[in-house]
Parts: C-alpha cells; structure tokens; sequence
C-alpha cells in the first residue's frame, strides 16, 4: 500500500529523527486518512499514533542499534509491521559476495523453490532425524545445525510471514533486541545449470528463508565461513548461548540436559586427529546434531548437518570427549528465569582501554534486594557490526583485591564469539561489581536473568572513592636541562625529590582510618615506575609509607595503604630509566572497604605540587663551594619587614660530597633562629623556619663535618612566603 512507506518514515523519525519531521509527516498522513475513509489506514494510524506517543530512551536506543552492514533492521513486531521493505529492492536479495567459484556454478537466479526432494536417497524420520541438510558450497553447518534443532523441538519460533510472492519477514533476535524485523526476497536465488538451487535442502520453504535471513545479517552473503551453534540459535531463538567443553561435563549432566525441554544441544569438532579411527566420519571444525543419547550404553547418536543418511554413534568416553571439544547449548530463559534486565552501552576501545586496568572500562553493579541468596546469569551480547570481527569482549567480576587489577577474562570463559555467559551468586542484601572489556570499539547489551524481581543491575557513575588524574613527566627548574645521571633521580638519589610530587588529601566529614590503592601508570611498554608515600611534612623523604624499592614495567601499583581522612600527604613517582620530557601518564587512587554502602562522603584531592622550594612564592638560589681545608660557609639576606617564613635545601654538586649542617641566626640581634647539631650527607631539607617581622637580615651558616683537600660545591635552594633577597657582596667563604 501507499502510505506504508510513510508509517515506516514517521516511525524511524519518531524513535530516532526529528519530532517536528515526524508531527509534519503525521499530519500530513492524517488528511490522506480523512480523504481515503480507508478503515485498514485508519487501524494503522491509531497503532502508530500509540507506538510514538511516548517514546522510551530504551526504545530509541533499540531503533539507533539497527544497523548492520548499511541496512536496516528495526525493533518492530512482526504483527505490527507493514509490508514494505525498510531497504531498497535490491539489498534484500542475498547476494554470492564476488566468491567466482559460486558465480560460475550458479549462474542464473531464479525464485526459491518450494519442495527440494532428496532423490538417491533412504531417508526416514528413526532417531528424530529431520530431513534437512546443508548445501555443501555453503559454510553454514552450525546455521542448518541450529534450524534442525529447532524443527526437532517443534519450537513456532522464528515468526516468519509471506507478505507478497517472494517477499518473506522474518523476526530476529540481536542487537539487544528481541524482535528485529528483517525482510528475505526469494525471487532471485543463484541457480546451476540442472536448476539446483544455492539453499539448504528441506521439504519447507520456512527452513530456506531462515537461512537466507541468517546469513544476510551475519556475513551479508552466501560465501561464510560460518560460526556456531549457539550463535546461530541465539539469532533465531533468543535462547541464551552458553558453551562448555566437553571435558568438564559428565554423561549423566549431557543426558539430562539433552532430555530436558528448557534448551538445545549440538556439539562441535575442532582440529580432527585422523589417525583416531574414531574420526573417520568426522570434519574438523564442523558441528553436529545430537539426536539421541542411550543411558544403559552411554551412546551418543549424532546428525551431521552435511548428510542425514550418516548414521553417527559413539560412546561418551574420553575418546569421544577429545574429538568433540564444545558442547553448545542454548537456554530457553522463559522456562528457567522470571525477571531480565537489559543494559545497551557503547564501548570505546580508544578511551577505555588506554590503561591497562579495570579502571576506566565500564562497571556494572548488581544488587540483590531480597531476603535470599540469587542465583543470575549475566550474559553480555556484542552488536552485530561490520567492524566487530577477531574481537574478544567479556564480563568479569572486579576482583576484591583491587579495581586497579589489570582485566582478565573469566575461567573457562568463551570470550572471541560476540556471546558470553557468565553464572554468578550474589548473597542476599548484598551486591556485586563487574567491568567489561573489549578489544574493539563496538555496542553491547548486558543482559541479566534471575528468578527474583528484587535484583537490581545498574551501570552507576564513577563514584567518590574512585579517582584519576593525569599528569606531564617534567621538572619545576628546567624543562629542556639535560639529565646527565638518571640514578640521582632514583628513589635515595639526590634529585629524587624532582620527580613529579603530588598532594593526597581524602576528606571526611569524620576522621577515620581508610585502606587506599594507587596506581601509576604509562604509555611506553618499557617504562620502569615507581610509587613512594610519604606524610606531607617528610621533607627529607625519610619514612615512607609501605616502602617499595623495586621498579615495575609500565604500571605500578601500591596496594592497601593506610591513610586517615583529612591528613595531607606526598606522592612522588620516579622512573628507573632515562627520563623522558613531555610524557603523559595518569595516576589512579581507589578507596577500599565497603565505601558504597557508607553515608560518609569522600571527595579525593590529588594536586601536582613542586617541593624544590617547599611550594614558597620567593625563590633564591645560592651555588656555593668550600675552598680546600674550609669547613664555613655564610650566606647573607635582607628580609623586607614582614613576619616571613623560609624553606632551605641542601644539596651536594657530587654524589660523594661531605655531610653538612645548617643554622640560621638574626643577621643583628646574632638570635639563634634555626639550631642543628647533626651532620646530613646528601640532599636534605630545613623547612619552616619563622622570620620576625622586625628582622632586617638573616645569616645562613653552613658547615662541613670535616674539611678536605679540595674543592666541594652545594647547590642551596631558598623559598621564601615573601620576597627575601641574599646580599651578594657580602657572601663571604670563611
């Protein structure tokens, strides 16, 4: 009819366009309505006007995922659909993909015949065979696999229904929905010469179309290398896919589940050991139907999708579990579940996967409401895309150790077919955290299954307890000097200070004990960091903080770091290798414990600080050497009549330079007002030393522990809260 390509337009701009498109299509709809006196119109117009009057965000994020391979394949029940194709003529004929072998073999096309008869052949129903069978140029063995299974249980699904004379719809399961609408033309399928026809053999037409539809979405052509079972099935079904090895199964837990009626069965080979004359009858990579099991004998009778006449029995031993490697099930959740949950979320490979950690990859969170533990079933669907190949994708539980773990896959976990199921337990009121990882950047939906309507999942924000921060590899004195010895800048080293130095502060409205993990990491695979801990006060860098001396490759991690709330202190990373300028990396921090269930607010304060000075506004630097068998060494300053405050570093030019000590007077009143006896080797640091307001001069005197023969050079760095300047003419060696 004429006006159902205009419900198909309004439709997708209702979900997906422009409401004012949208409202000006409908009205111009309705005034064709009032004019036609059309009752079946009129039927649409008041369906339509329901579908579009409130749209969901899940709806309309439904109608965003029904691309694949430049078509479109709405969410949209068979019942309410129209008749007019979503996609041009041409692009619902499947086509042979340039393979030339096909096109040479099937030149022509012709409409799809209705009865395809198996001549030569003694066929009969005994042991449920089902008089299906795979072309043998199609590479779709798991696909005649699945629809076997499905014609074997008697199950009226998937909805198929003849619109026109070749036109068929057909109503699918994938991309996160249920009821994707797709259209199969059967008018010109490829044709040999003897006018057979490039099609699975079977006495229904239904069976064809499903495989035309199947391999339309799947590969976009009749030349596939196929998939398997439980992905095929899922398609046509919606059955949830789950794949076992062999190996782990017992036949009494096979037999059960194959006599059960709450899921399909098949089973697969992988690389085939012909010299196990249990192979004989056998193809590598290639999936069977299981048509019986025999409990007094252990026997499994099987069907190959290639050829029903082969009669396949072997006995479920260890033989038989090395040929056959996957067990491929598919779950008819209606039967086992009563509540699903669905979440559809973008993955971006770019940004998610920068780090290699959990942090920065999706979470999710599970929560169990009810009064009993729950048994749930996570299973994480990847869009079909024309760019998801080769990818591996999968949902994990984030590990009680840390957030900050590097993603691994589940344990014994299928992750490289687009499906995985993951079985969890969540006690009751009580939760659970997962992530998801992907290889590529492709949509997903994250469905849920439970028995229990109490059960929660839910993708929350990046909460208070968790934060990051990036930051550049430089130094506060001289971005562009030149680093002649990198082992000074290792942890002890005299310029270890200079490493990029952060302030860590996680405030409470309490003051309490809290465990924390902090996290370095780097974009070069070679990098060797470190992560030291020190209160804010530690100037010398003497006390760290679960001191940890080895340097790890590219991410370093310290892990269960007591802190308290409010208490300010000092990170400072260092790298064991040439440093390198102008390099980016990112600090993550994790607060442990049970922070989601507290009420306490947390707000994490991580800020780059630059120590050299003690972070003082007023910098003064003093190059200053002891002449042979000199052991003083002065430094005079005026200060500018204000209660002022001094920072001073000691540092030695080489890396064998004598101990030293520093005391500080008032340059008139000879007031002591810094006094140290000790004797420091190395860098070492005189921090807050109070200057009166009516102290015009201050003297810094320095001294050797022991003199030399020859000449010792300092570096000495002076910050100031405000402005003090030496006196240069009056720096005297003494």
């Amino acid at each position: 009819m004429e006006y159902e390509h205009e419900i198909n337009n309004i439709l997708k701009e209702a979900y997906i366009g422009r409401r004012s498109k949208m409202n000006q299509q409908l009205l111009t709809l309705l005034r064709e309505t009032k004019q036609s006196n059309d009752p079946i119109l009129l039927k649409h117009i008041i369906w339509l006007n329901d579908q579009i009057k409130n749209v969901t965000d899940t709806e309309r994020i439904e109608w965003l995922m029904s691309s694949v391979h430049d078509k479109f394949y709405p969410p949209l029940c068979i019942d309410n659909a129209t008749s007019t194709p979503w996609n041009n003529t041409d692009s619902n004929i499947l086509k042979l993909g340039g393979c030339k072998d096909l096109e040479e073999k099937y030149p022509t096309g012709t409409p799809l015949k209705d009865i395809i008869s198996f001549a030569n052949k003694e066929l009969s129903t005994i042991n449920h065979k089902i008089l299906i069978e795979q072309s043998p140029d199609i590479g779709d063995c798991s696909l005649v696999a699945s629809i076997i299974n499905i014609r074997k249980a008697s199950l009226q699904i998937p909805r198929i229904k003849k619109i026109s004379n070749n036109l068929y719809q057909i109503q699918l399961n994938f991309n996160g929905s249920n009821k994707r609408l797709a259209f199969v033309d059967s008018s010109r399928i490829p044709t040999d010469t003897d006018g057979e026809q490039l099609s699975l053999k079977s006495n229904l037409i239904n069976d064809k179309i499903m495989e035309i539809a199947c391999l339309d979405i799947q590969s976009g052509s009749y030349d596939t290398q196929g998939s398997n079972v439980v992905i095929d099935t899922y398609l046509m079904t919606g059955f949830i896919p789950d794949i076992i090895q062999l190996k782990n199964i017992s036949f009494e837990q096979f037999s059960k589940y194959f006599e059960s009626d709450i899921c399909l069965m098949a089973i697969g080979t992988s690389d085939i050991n012909k010299a196990d004359p249990l192979n004989n009858y056998l193809l590598p990579f290639h999936d069977y139907v299981i048509t019986e099991t025999q409990k007094n004998t252990k026997q499994v009778i099987l069907q190959d999708p290639l050829d029903s006449t082969l009669n396949l029995k072997f006995e479920f031993n260890e033989s038989f579990k090395n040929s056959f490697y996957q067990l491929y099930i598919n779950w008819d959740h209606s039967k086992l579940f009563k509540c699903e949950e669905r979440i559809t979320f973008r993955y971006d490979s770019v940004e998610s996967n920068r780090l290699d950690s959990i942090y920065g990859k999706p979470i999710f969170k599970l929560i169990n409401n009810s009064s009993s533990p729950q048994i749930v079933w996570l299973f994480l669907e990847t869009h079909i895309d024309k760019n998801n190949k080769n990818n591996i994708a999968y949902i994990q539980r984030i590990p009680s150790s840390s957030i900050l773990s590097k993603p691994f896959p589940p344990s014994g976990s299928v992750v490289d077919i687009g499906l995985q199921l993951l079985k969890i337990d969540v006690p009751n009121r009580s939760f659970r955290n997962f992530f998801v990882y992907s290889k590529n950047t492709t949509p997903f939906t994250l469905h849920s299954y439970c028995i229990s309507s109490d059960l929660q999942l839910t993708k929350p924000k990046i909460q208070s307890f968790l934060q990051n921060s990036e930051f550049t590899w430089d130094r506060s004195d001289d971005l562009h000097r030149e680093v002649t010895q990198p082992t000074d800048y290792l942890i002890g080293g005299k310029n270890f200070y200079l490493n990029p130095t952060f302030s860590l502060e996680v405030k409470s409205d309490n003051n309490e004990e809290i465990i924390c993990d902090v996290q370095l990491h780097s974009l070069y695979l070679d990098d060797l960091l470190n992560v030291q801990i020190f209160n804010i006060n530690d100037e010398n860098l003497l006390n760290p903080l679960l001191p940890m001396s080895e340097y790890s490759n590219n991410t370093c991690t310290k892990l269960d770091i007591p802190l308290i709330t409010n208490n300010k202190y000092k990170l400072i990373f260092s790298r064991y290798k040439q440093l390198i300028l102008n390099s980016n990396y990112t600090i993550l921090m994790h607060i442990k414990g049970n922070r989601e269930q507290s009420n306490d607010p947390l707000h994490i304060d991580i800020q780059r600080i630059y120590t050299e000075y003690g972070g003082l506004a007023y910098h003064n630097k003093a190059d200053i050497s002891f002449e042979p068998l000199k052991k003083r060494y002065k430094i005079f300053m005026t200060n500018t009549n204000r209660t002022n405050e001094l920072f001073i570093r000691m540092k030695p030019i080489e890396e064998n330079g004598k101990a030293l000590r520093c005391n500080i007077f008032d340059g008139e009143s000879h007031e002591c007002l810094y006094n140290n006896a000790n004797f420091y080797k190395g860098t070492f640091v005189i921090p807050n030393v109070g200057i009166k307001s009516d102290c015009d001069s201050v003297v810094i005197l320095i001294e050797l522990e022991e003199a030399t023969n020859r000449k010792l050079a300092y570096e000495v760095f002076i910050g100031s809260k405000w402005k003090i300047s030496i006196v240069e003419e009056d720096k005297k060696n003494l």
